[in-house]
């Protein structure tokens, strides 16, 4: 079960799945007591953690990115956050040399169509900073168990949000704890960052 509680005047909003079913609920952008409560039928072994998150509200116009989510590979990409849901994975891990699907939004992006630039990075942890602007830079080389993806793109927004969807192919001498970084950057230089964390496993 997945449960939010706003505060103590507020009943709670409840999905609930069984078998590792993704689980998707729709709130308020308001701070908010998060609880994640599971059950095992079979040996009769209960779990629960909760922690208190800050969903702040978003100005229509504010620039920014999502979270990026983790999708199993498939045959097509989502191109929706309803069509993704049901691909997501059921952790931050990956297998060297797998193909992974990534999805994300961005928000306060113009009606009408406006060229952005994408920057997507999987990169080693740890790495010291000094290290990975020589590599951005190129004053040093990258070693062989990164991914970096550039490209242009003509977005366009139904009501200020552009999805996204990309499938990346992790390089076979992977192995450990990857920072997944992604820039997006408007024309004026505004740009807007997500980072989620990847394991990638012997």
């Amino acid at each position: 079960a997945l449960t939010l509680v706003p505060n103590e005047n507020t009943g709670p909003t409840v999905a609930m799945g069984r078998y590792g079913t993704p689980l998707q609920l729709r709130v308020n952008r308001e701070p908010t007591l998060l609880s994640v409560e599971l059950w095992n039928d079979h040996d009769s072994i209960a779990g629960r953690e909760r922690s208190w998150i800050d969903l702040e509200e978003r100005l229509p116009d504010g620039f920014s990115v999502s979270d990026i989510l983790l999708l199993e590979e498939s045959d097509s990409l989502p191109e929706t956050l309803e069509q993704a849901i049901p691909h997501m994975r059921s952790n931050l891990e990956a297998m060297p040399g797998e193909r992974i699907g990534l999805y994300w939004e961005v928000y306060g992006v113009l009606s009408d169509s406006e060229e952005m630039q994408l920057t997507l990075t999987v990169d080693r942890l740890p790495k010291s900073f000094l290290r990975r602007a020589a590599e951005w830079t190129g004053i040093v080389g990258r070693r062989d168990d990164t991914v970096r993806v550039r490209w242009n793109e003509s977005v366009a927004a139904n009501r200020g949000v552009s999805s996204f969807a990309i499938g990346i192919q992790l390089q076979d001498s992977m192995r450990g704890e990857y920072a997944l970084a992604l820039a997006v950057s408007r024309s004026g230089g505004v740009e807007a960052h997500s980072e989620r964390r990847l394991l990638v496993r012997h």
